[in-house]
């Protein structure tokens, strides 16, 4: 006798994982390294950023950053103007894991380095707290002087950006 209620039949879908979005591009001055964390056994190696370009989107824990390194073009073509800019790649790319908020309008962000390109483990990355609540400079009250818009002032914002394709 056939069964009047057939099992139905089970066709598998494969979930592709989710594509990696493209990190947050940050162009920061390199500052130097920092000592060890307290209280971690093994001593990883540490570096200090300063934020150098504005960029487009806030800088918030969870977000998956990619360091660009600037220097002065002058520091290689003497007779340069000394607010253009060369960047290079430290090999710097990994997600945030926490900020804080300094005293001077100064946030701080702490990122993992997942790229194997460097021997850094961690980054602390300096910038302007305005930026951790999504302002940018344009919004900034005239005539108004407080910590945190006097910290976005070391910045400075892309007017021309050339990409160097090499063959």
């Amino acid at each position: 006798m056939a069964n009047p209620h057939p099992a139905p039949t089970v066709h598998s879908t494969l979930i592709p994982s989710p594509s990696n979005a493209n990190p947050l591009l940050l162009i920061a001055r390199w500052k130097g390294l920092l000592r060890p964390s307290p209280g971690v056994e093994k001593a990883r190696l540490r570096h200090a950023y300063t934020l150098a370009i504005w960029p487009d989107e806030s800088i918030v824990i969870g977000k998956t950053v990619k360091i660009l390194a600037a220097a002065p073009i002058s520091h290689h073509l003497p007779q340069s103007p000394p607010n253009q800019y060369d960047t290079y790649d430290p090999h710097i790319v990994g997600r945030v894991t926490a900020v804080w908020r300094l005293e001077n309008g100064v946030a701080v962000a702490r990122i993992v380095n997942i790229c194997g390109g460097n021997m850094v483990e961690e980054v602390e990355l300096e910038f302007p707290y305005l930026l951790q609540k999504g302002c940018r400079p344009e919004r900034r009250a005239s005539g108004k002087e407080i910590a945190e818009t006097t910290a976005e002032e070391g910045l400075d914002l892309i007017t021309k950006y050339e990409d160097a394709h090499v063959s």
